[in-house]
């Protein structure tokens, strides 16, 4: 059994508009469901009293709110404080991003699995260019930079050393290149075109291995608000759906554990893709499978389970309105059943 991997997500904030009180809403959502990643948001206020302030998703630093320096200043007193308490100690990796970025973190937590635990700088590759428009060198985007934590050892030693006139990313990027540390390439997918249109699709066509979405767009009060709520129902909200669904609150359900003791296995195979694809389609194979893993796995056996199922939805606050999810997916077949088997499985 490997090893689990601790991440500690420090966020840049700032809740002067609502677009972006909006997206610490989001983030505030999904940034602490796994365990093994910890989540701050940072922000700057000079009428603190203290330093700093240390609370449970937050760090406050004593600085002026500002793109540039604010932006680096509680970047690095933030790597700084975490170091000093030797919070720093309990994580893997150290990330840098900020409130429009959204992250997949079960996509995250793959890509950690696979790559060096020291000497470690990944980050969207940017080009750096001169006054001129010419390229002069590269730097890592600011929307992710993961940092092996050895890293941010270099980092804090040299805090007083950074040009407080440069952009964050490109500051801590050129540190580390003169410190023998290579950027490591991350994908991105964007949503900075200002288009509304076919977000669903969109949503539905990013590549499997990309766990960084940048929301971006001109008109940012509208077009960010939908595409970041699309994101995080997509990403996290139907997740937990399903699991609620799961749970033992409907499990436990008398008629749940009646109807549970039908065990329909042609529905069983016809459900569920991986079954369909992987075992015969027989009687013996069907009884197998749910003996051996299905029960564990708490699947689904029968129609009226799944029935069920979109009764309880209508009675709780995840409402599924299925008519209109049938109007948007007309190739599936007209009935509450379907529509809902095609929803979860989605």
């Amino acid at each position: 059994m490997s090893k689990s991997i601790n991440i500690c997500i420090l966020i840049i904030a700032t809740d002067n508009n609502s677009i972006y009180r909006h997206f610490i809403e989001i983030w505030e959502k999904y940034m602490n469901i796994n365990s093994n990643i910890k989540c701050y948001l940072l922000y700057n206020d000079p009428t603190i009293k203290k330093e700093y302030i240390i609370e449970t998703n937050k760090i406050i630093t004593k600085y002026k709110e500002s793109i540039r320096p604010g932006v680096l200043q509680k970047t690095l007193k933030a790597m700084e404080i975490l170091s000093k308490n030797k919070i720093i100690e309990k994580y893997d990796y150290i990330i840098r991003t900020n409130l429009s970025t959204f992250w997949i973190y079960e996509r995250l937590i793959e890509y950690l699995k696979n790559i060096p635990k020291s000497g470690f700088f990944g980050s969207p590759i940017m080009e750096l260019k001169d006054n001129n428009n010419i390229k002069t060198g590269e730097f890592g985007s600011g929307t992710c930079m993961i940092f092996s934590k050895e890293l941010i050892k270099i980092i804090v030693d040299n805090i007083n050393n950074f040009c407080l006139e440069r952009a964050d990313d490109v500051a801590i990027s050129l540190l580390l290149i003169r410190n023998n540390i290579n950027i490591t390439n991350i994908e991105r997918y964007d949503f900075t075109d200002g288009s509304i249109s076919n977000i669903n699709s969109r949503i539905n066509q990013i590549k499997k291995d990309i766990f960084i979405i940048r929301v971006k767009n001109p008109e940012r009060e509208h077009i960010d608000h939908i595409i970041i709520d699309k994101l995080y129902n997509h990403y996290y909200k139907k997740n937990k759906l399903i699991d609620e669904i799961k749970s033992m609150d409907i499990l436990n359900n008398e008629l749940y554990n009646k109807i549970n003791n039908y065990f329909d296995w042609e529905f069983y195979l016809n459900y569920y893709k991986d079954l369909k694809k992987n075992l015969k389609y027989s009687k013996d194979d069907a009884i197998k499978h749910w003996e051996k893993y299905g029960k564990k796995e708490r699947r689904i056996t029968n129609y009226y389970q799944l029935s069920l199922i979109n009764n309880y939805l209508r009675d709780t606050k995840y409402y599924f309105n299925w008519k209109e999810y049938y109007e948007k997916n007309k190739d599936i077949k007209n009935n509450e059943i379907s529509v809902l088997k095609h929803w979860i499985n989605k």
